[in-house]
């Protein structure tokens, strides 16, 4: 046996010698076989793209079996074997981008994408990896056109379009946790046993100038323990308007035993007044010196500005007040 193979082996290698040596002597040989190989080639290819594409199957699957069928050229330079490391590394098209950027030197040398997205992670910062990984999903949406659409590829200003990509889509993720936070919002109990909560609202009427306005007195457990509604004929501006609702809260407390309170109402450039040392000079002046008299007789008080979809109770109340003149307590 071992005897035959040394025979076969001496055949080949004699036959490929011949072979070499004939293509020496002759080499218009081998530039017309490769010109025939590829026309060939280039024809096989269309073939299978028609025939691949008009067949009666799911897009998904004429996208795989194309893939399968065409994996050996590169179709954004046509020049190597299409592998992920070319297409994202090698490539020229893919070169042209990652030289608009700022690390290109030392990061992209040769080498398999795998090590060079773990050089990408361990040196470069979260947002310049985040628009890298963008950058590359472009760069496989460029292949695609190309060869789905017949859309011609330019990476002309892509990473500062992936750059932009990114910043977009951070801000709509921030403004749907922004989103999704406030409808989660809802109301909170005191932050001691000792302390009772004070919420009032006020709703405005739209057919004249009278206001309702209520607020409720709970404990850490959400019990209600005391509430009031009431309506006020009153042509004043909303900051005035809202220190009245205040003043008579704050009084109710006082009338009803509370003395340690947070107040919760969606008053901000109220409470903005409340919890700061300014001098308020505006038509409101009296009623807020009056609010800081009755404060001092409370051994705790605070003041907070929340969302109205947290303050549905003391909003009911207010509703309820407004549509009636009698008060409600």
């Amino acid at each position: 046996m071992k005897h035959w193979a040394t025979i076969a082996w001496g055949i080949w290698h004699a036959r490929n010698k011949y072979c070499f040596d004939e293509i020496q002597a002759r080499p218009e040989f081998i530039l017309r076989g490769t010109t025939t190989l590829l026309h060939e080639y280039q024809t096989l290819v269309a073939n299978q793209k028609t025939r691949i594409w008009s067949s009666l199957i799911p897009a998904k699957i004429k996208s795989f079996i194309w893939k399968i069928s065409n994996s050996f050229s590169c179709a954004l330079c046509n020049d190597e074997a299409e592998t992920n490391s070319h297409l994202f590394l090698e490539c020229s098209f893919a070169q042209s981008v990652w030289l608009q950027t700022q690390f290109w030197n030392g990061l992209w040398l040769p080498q398999p994408i795998i090590d060079a997205m773990e050089a990408a992670l361990n040196n470069l910062n979260s947002a310049d990896f985040d628009t890298l990984c963008i950058a590359c999903w472009m760069i496989w949406n460029c292949r695609n056109k190309l060869i789905f659409e017949n859309k011609a590829p330019s990476s002309k200003d892509l990473w500062a379009r992936a750059e932009l990509y990114r910043l977009e889509f951070m801000e709509v993720q921030q403004k749907q946790t922004r989103v999704a936070e406030v409808q989660n919002m809802k109301w909170q109990p005191p932050i001691s046993d000792s302390i009772h909560k004070l919420n009032l609202a006020i709703s405005q009427s739209k057919k004249n100038t009278s206001v309702g306005f209520g607020f409720l007195v709970r404990n850490n457990k959400g019990d209600v323990l005391a509430a009031s509604c009431r309506r006020l004929q009153q042509n004043l501006n909303p900051l005035c308007t809202a220190a009245i609702v205040m003043r008579l809260a704050l009084l109710f407390c006082q009338n009803t035993s509370f003395y340690k309170v947070m107040v919760e109402c969606n008053f901000a450039e109220l409470v903005n007044l409340l919890n700061s040392d300014r001098i308020c000079c505006l038509e409101a002046a009296w009623i807020v010196e009056d609010i800081g008299l009755i404060r001092d007789s409370f051994s705790f008080i605070s003041f907070h500005s929340i969302l109205l979809r947290c303050n549905h109770a003391a909003l009911a109340l207010a509703n309820a007040a407004k549509e009636n003149e009698e008060v409600i307590v």
